[in-house]
């Protein structure tokens, strides 16, 4: 399902694919439990498909559920750990908050 969910985001059907990630995030959980490496980059997926729509407050909601999670469960210096960090100065770039994105931009060069 999840992959349905990106297929759709890539079409721009951004309230599709959230509710159907939000679905499949809830399964995970259920099944899964909190720390689980799915649930952790399910999470951050919806942080990134909320940012590409423009609810950038949700998504800041959602990255600050997530990026934590998303680091347990795959270490901070894991490629796609660094990547999601990256993703998150992006939004508060959109966000307007320079210095934040500053701090997130140079944590994520720091880590490559």
């Amino acid at each position: 399902m999840e992959n349905l969910a990106n297929a759709l985001a890539r079409l721009k059907r951004f309230d599709e694919s959230a509710a159907l990630m939000k679905d499949v995030l809830a399964q995970r959980r259920a099944v899964l439990g909190g720390d689980n490496r799915l649930v952790a980059r399910t999470s951050v997926n919806i942080a990134t498909l909320l940012t590409a729509s423009g609810r950038l407050d949700e998504a800041q909601a959602a990255f600050a559920e997530a990026l934590p999670r998303f680091e347990r469960a795959y270490g901070p210096e894991h490629p796609d750990a660094v990547h999601s960090v990256y993703a998150y100065g992006v939004l508060r770039f959109k966000q307007h908050d320079y210095v934040e994105a500053e701090r997130l931009f140079a944590r994520h060069w720091r880590s490559r």
